[in-house]
């Protein structure tokens, strides 16, 4: 799944690991990321629909993981020194 999760834009990472590792609520996200709640939901089923396309695809193959590590992990950690 983390390997999944490395192969979707970031910002559909970012609301997926929110809003599923961090126990994050919709209403929550839509607050911390600044934006509507229609875009957060809207960003989740996205974000689950990139995961079941890339977990359906052929094995994965290691994709440049420290650039895309790099910047999810920053964007983590500035969402979440904001709550």
């Amino acid at each position: 799944l983390f390997e999944a999760l490395r192969h979707i834009p970031v910002e559909l990472q970012l609301v997926l690991e929110l809003h599923y590792w961090e126990d994050m609520s919709t209403s929550e996200l839509s607050t911390v990321l600044d934006m509507p709640q229609g875009t957060v939901k809207s960003r989740l089923r996205r974000g689950r629909e990139a995961l079941r396309k890339v977990l359906s695809s052929p094995p994965l193959k290691s994709a440049s993981p420290i650039a895309d590590d790099e910047e999810l992990s920053r964007e983590l950690r500035a969402v979440l020194d904001e709550t």
